[in-house]
């Protein structure tokens, strides 16, 4: 059997791999341009992911069930988890890393709040409602710095 046409077309996919990944040098990275487009196909994955899972109707009030939330935030905090696990993995050019990392962590930030609130949850701890009051500033800020790196997909949530 020859494995030559096999061999070559698997070195031409690694090839093509590592330039669109940006390659080995360390100095170099993905481009603002070339994140922002990653990073808005990995939110957009998110995305659609989430609006799959129904949140309670009352999901955030105060008579919400909090087993009910609970079985709704084990659905939704991995998504989030993933989708900054997924970000983070993105290896940006020096003149970008400054902001990368701002969004990265706004990110992490946000799926930190979520595995916060499914604890309290599951443990019935009525301050988890008390602390939904922080999320249209934790997605401003969200969407503030993935505007900055250009991920408009991203900061429509």
């Amino acid at each position: 059997m020859n494995l030559r046409k096999p061999l070559t077309i698997l070195a031409t996919a690694a090839a093509l791999g590592l330039v669109a990944c940006g390659g080995d040098d360390e100095s170099s990275g993905l481009s603002k341009a070339d994140l922002a487009k990653q990073a808005d196909v990995i939110c957009q994955t998110a995305k659609t992911a989430s609006l799959k899972i129904t949140a309670p109707a009352d999901f955030g009030q105060p008579t919400s069930d909090p087993a009910e939330a609970a079985a709704y935030l084990e659905k939704i905090a991995p998504i989030t988890r993933k989708e900054a696990t997924d970000l983070k993995a993105l290896e940006p050019a020096d003149d970008v890393k400054a902001d990368w990392d701002a969004f990265t962590a706004k990110e992490s930030e946000l799926a930190d709040f979520l595995d916060g609130l499914l604890a309290k949850a599951k443990a019935k701890d009525e301050s988890g409602l008390k602390d939904l009051e922080r999320v249209p500033q934790l997605g401003a800020e969200f969407s503030a710095a993935a505007t900055k790196i250009g991920a408009s997909g991203c900061a429509k949530g």
